[in-house]
Parts: C-alpha cells; sequence; structure tokens
C-alpha cells in the first residue's frame, strides 16, 4: 500500500482486519505468537504489557502461559470509565478475575485511582493498525501508546501485526515513537531491517 494521510491507511488497514474470519484471525495470531516465542528474548521476571485484543487486532493470550512459565508479571490496560483518551495499567496474571469494562473490553477488577499511570515496565506488546520499515506504528489515533512509550523510554518496544498491515513509509510526527520490533506471522521487523 503506498504511503497516504493517516486517516486514509487506519480506515483501509481497519477495514481489512475487520474483515478477517475468525479462524484466519485465530491461525495467523497463533503463528505471530510462535514466532514471538522463538524469536524475542524475555528475561525471567519481567514486567509485560499486554493487551485484550478487539476488531480483529493479533490476540496475544497465547504468550501467556509462555510468560507465566517465565514468571512474568503481566500488566493490563484500564479505561477510565467517564473521560475519554485516558488509559492506565493494572497487574493481574488471574485472567478469569478480569471484568468487562465500559468497552466490553476485560480489565483487572481496580479501581481507576489504583491503576497505574506510568508502571515501570520491561516490555510493552503494542497493537497497531499499521506499521512501516522504520518501525512506525499507526495507532487507533488516541495516543495512549506514545504517552505510555514517552514513560517508559528503557522498556522493550514490540509491536504485533499481521504481514498486510506493514506499509513502506507512515507519515509521521515529531512526536511519534517507533518500536523496538514488530512481529508478525512471517517475519519480524526491526527498523529498516527484516529477520525470517
Amino acid at each position: 500500500m503506498k504511503a497516504q494521510n493517516k486517516y486514509d491507511i487506519r480506515q483501509h488497514m481497519l477495514a481489512r482486519r475487520r474483515s478477517l474470519p475468525e479462524a484466519d484471525c485465530q491461525a495467523l495470531s497463533h503463528a505471530v505468537c510462535q514466532r514471538f516465542i522463538q524469536s524475542v528474548a524475555v528475561p525471567d521476571k519481567a514486567r509485560v504489557a499486554l493487551y485484550w485484543p478487539v476488531h480483529g487486532e493479533v490476540d496475544t493470550r497465547p504468550l501467556i502461559p509462555f510468560l507465566q512459565q517465565k514468571q512474568c508479571a503481566l500488566y493490563w490496560p484500564v479505561i477510565h470509565a467517564s473521560s475519554p483518551g485516558e488509559m492506565r495499567f493494572a497487574q493481574c496474571n488471574r485472567l478469569h478475575t478480569m471484568q468487562p469494562n465500559r468497552f466490553g473490553i476485560p480489565e483487572p477488577p481496580i479501581a481507576w485511582d489504583d491503576a497505574d499511570e506510568a508502571p515501570t515496565l520491561d516490555i510493552i506488546i503494542t497493537p497497531l493498525v499499521a506499521f512501516d520499515r522504520r518501525c512506525q506504528r499507526l495507532g487507533m489515533g488516541g495516543g495512549y501508546y506514545d504517552r505510555l512509550f514517552e514513560k517508559n523510554t528503557k522498556a522493550k518496544k514490540i509491536g504485533v501485526a499481521y504481514e498486510f498491515q506493514y506499509v513502506e513509509t507512515l507519515p509521521s510526527e515529531p512526536w511519534d515513537q517507533s518500536l523496538d520490533q514488530v512481529v508478525t506471522e512471517k517475519q519480524i521487523h526491526c527498523a529498516v531491517s527484516k529477520i525470517t
């Protein structure tokens, strides 16, 4: 896909992602997670941010047994109940305790004031709408993850995506932060290089 403006790229990729049949989404997500497990160095007892998949995002839940085996602390987004644009994180390794938020997305059963605005994380696994050869990330446009990246400059930032979400060059702003890697079902993208 040739570079366009962010809005057009976002709309095109969201439509394509949402059109994926559920079986394809699960198969591709499994392949992404297997490549992650085989290729990404995760230290024991690392503090890892995950997300609950919506609208055809890569499902990272197959990573959970691997991360739990390494005794990682798992952090999940918590969305403010009434204020749009606000996201914090809370640790939760017991998924059966997660409760749906106002969007129906499961999140840790914790009060907003008790969630951490800027947890110290070792690895941030992030969803995305599109990415490019520089590992620039296009998200939903709310800036949630850009703000998290700013507060976790030492964390390894890893995007997970389907290979079709790749574009050669994304329009970028000065505040946009690139990812360290993007893992797809086919390869690992690292800045302008690729590891197959």
